[in-house]
């Protein structure tokens, strides 16, 4: 009987570290990402002609991604 109670308590135990491994590598890949994004800002700042070329840039972006989907028309032979 005791051997089922400290099996069943190893195995609790490993779950939960296993979880808290998952909840980490979670966590760290979010913060990866978010320093990968500041990143690549930085290095559009520092590779940029100048100031203005940088901001249109910017503002194209969000203009494309504003932008709906045009509809595409397609003609069929008849």
């Amino acid at each position: 009987m005791e051997m089922y109670i400290m099996l069943t308590m190893f195995i609790a135990v490993i779950g939960y570290a296993v979880h808290v491994d998952i909840r980490k590598d979670t966590e760290h890949r979010k913060e990866k990402d978010q320093w990968n994004s500041e990143r690549q800002q930085l290095l559009d700042r520092i590779q940029a002609p100048s100031f203005d070329h940088l901001k249109q840039a910017e503002v194209r972006a969000i203009k494309a991604q504003k932008e709906e989907p045009k509809e595409t028309i397609k003609l069929e032979v008849v």
